[in-house]
């Protein structure tokens, strides 16, 4: 009788230490989970304030009323284009005050927004930005509004701090000092900016008194930029990385051969280049085939200094922007670029090819 009083105790207490492990795993178990969610919250709530800097939109309104202290009413809505001279082009209208007097221009200005494959969701693809000037055209304000920031390169706020009083002519003449440093973004805006200065200031002085300026040739916006940096192979395996080229002038051509017209375009152009001298200048042709007969198409014309390249699906081409066809890029030695634009014997493209080779 004793023995089977004795069992009993024991199986309650083993019980009970079973109850008590299971209780210290479960708490353990919760604080893992407790500590899991915190972390994955934290890495949210980073996530969601790093992210918030770059999707942040203020309206053109706040912009104007910081600048003149009221809103104003906005006038005269136009287009600032010169298609002949200019790249780009640019919506603009006039600023009164509350009595109805002119103080100033507004211009916006748009970009690809670097920062956007940060989160293609909520970031906005392309940054808008407000050009404001008085009825001089002194700069009074260069302002990201759509969204309000995005990755310079550069000091942020001083770049954009840096436009503040300057005047149309010495951003036309590119003597205003600011700088750009290694920033392919920042001489971007810089050219978009000296772009609308120089429509803005043909529209109030004229033609004949900006030539006199001593500006000549076409202005495009992403003139100095950076190249993209690829790699790619040749027709024939050979393996290339663009900085391969440096310390050469370089002359990118994209294309369809299957395409007759921009065969015949890029025929045109090879017969303009043939007429400098091309020694020192690379040529690669990124054709749009897999076949390589049909490469030969394009670059038979350009004769033998050229690089043939099979990209059916544009894939380099797109990242080096060529993609279209016909379509033709020109590289410094530095390996910024000083032309992009139709591969077709247009006076744009041709010129810019002239004032190329003989830099």
């Amino acid at each position: 009788m004793s023995n089977r009083k004795n069992k009993k105790p024991k199986k309650s207490k083993i019980k009970e230490e079973k109850h008590i492990l299971n209780k210290r795993v479960l708490l353990i178990f919760s604080i893992f989970v407790a500590i899991a969610i915190f972390i994955l919250l934290g890495f949210y709530l980073k996530n969601q304030l790093s992210i918030q800097k770059y999707t942040k939109v203020i309206p053109k309104e706040v912009v104007r009323s910081k600048i003149f202290g009221f809103k104003g009413t906005l006038t005269a809505p136009r287009v600032l284009t010169d298609p002949a001279q200019f790249s780009d082009s640019f919506a603009a209208e006039d600023i009164l005050d509350d009595n109805g007097n002119t103080v100033g221009t507004e211009v916006t200005i748009l970009i690809d927004n670097p920062s956007y494959n940060k989160d293609k969701k909520r970031i906005p693809q392309d940054v808008a930005m407000l050009l404001i000037v008085d009825k001089e055209l002194k700069i009074k304000t260069l302002t990201p509004f759509n969204p309000t920031y995005f990755d310079l390169g550069i000091d942020f706020e001083k770049y954009f701090n840096d436009y503040n009083g300057k005047d149309a002519e010495t951003i036309i003449k590119q003597t205003d000092g600011i700088y750009t440093g290694v920033s392919s973004v920042a001489t971007i805006i810089k050219n978009k900016v000296r772009e609308a200065m120089s429509l803005l200031y043909i529209e109030k002085y004229g033609k004949d008194k900006f030539n006199a300026l001593g500006v000549s040739g076409y202005i495009f916006s992403e003139r100095g930029t950076k190249l993209t940096q690829v790699t790619f192979k040749d027709v024939n395996g050979t393996e290339y990385n663009i900085n391969d080229f440096k310390n050469n002038k370089i002359v990118i051509i994209g294309g369809n051969p299957g395409c007759g017209s921009c065969v015949e375009s890029i025929t045109q152009l090879a017969n303009l280049f043939k007429t400098y001298n091309t020694e020192n200048i690379k040529f690669i042709v990124f054709a749009f085939t897999q076949e390589k007969d049909q490469l030969l198409r394009l670059t038979a014309p350009l004769g033998n200094n050229v690089i043939g390249v099979l990209d059916p699906d544009r894939t380099i081409a797109t990242q080096l922007k060529v993609n279209i066809s016909p379509y033709i890029e020109l590289v410094d030695k530095d390996l910024t670029v000083y032309y992009r634009g139709p591969g077709e014997p247009i006076r744009e493209t041709i010129e810019n090819i002239k004032a190329f080779l003989q830099k």
